[in-house]
């Protein structure tokens, strides 16, 4: 589960490859807004963008999702975050100042950060901060890979984004 503190949604992921996105009615009850995922094992580990506009899903087949809501339909779809990983993903985290970017851990025993840009809501933040604020490529990128020789089964970014952890490792831009 993740809570958005701007927007109030609450979001979840389970087993049963159900993800869905809780949102506070008039009377602070939680209503449930369906995601569309392709996903045929389960979902591990769910992360908002700091925005609230989109999500990523680390999956048990090693695919990290990225969801984004669909207006005219009415829920939030899914499409894969390339290229996948060859085991289950544990944790995803996006860059907290642009959402540009998406970490990812899996018990593939690597560390994969990658770009995840989305022209239709990435292209529109002005706001966006931080080192990874000038990605504008559609095309998913690895930026960073690692192998660090051991099971991993977080991932964090500092507030800044310039800064990132996982496991016993921290890693600073100079």
């Amino acid at each position: 589960m993740d809570w958005h503190k701007k927007t109030g949604n609450l979001l979840s992921c389970s087993a049963d490859r159900a993800a869905i996105v809780w949102i506070p009615d008039a009377n602070k009850e939680l209503m449930p807004q369906m995601c569309v995922t392709k996903e045929k094992k389960s979902n591990i580990d769910a992360s908002w963008n700091h925005r609230g506009d989109k999500f990523c899903i680390g999956t048990s087949s090693g695919y990290c999702l990225q969801a984004t809501y669909n207006e005219q339909f009415g829920f939030w779809v899914c499409s894969d975050v390339k290229p996948r990983h060859k085991a289950s993903v544990v944790c995803v985290r996006y860059d907290p100042g642009s959402g540009r970017v998406c970490a990812s851990v899996s018990l593939d025993g690597t560390v994969q950060i990658k770009t995840c840009y989305d022209p239709m809501i990435d292209g529109a933040d002005t706001n966006a901060v931080g080192p990874y604020k000038d990605i504008v490529s559609e095309k998913e990128e690895f930026l960073f890979k690692f192998n660090p020789g051991a099971w991993v089964n977080f991932f964090s970014f500092s507030p800044s984004g310039a800064a990132f952890c996982f496991g016993s490792k921290l890693f600073a831009e100079n």
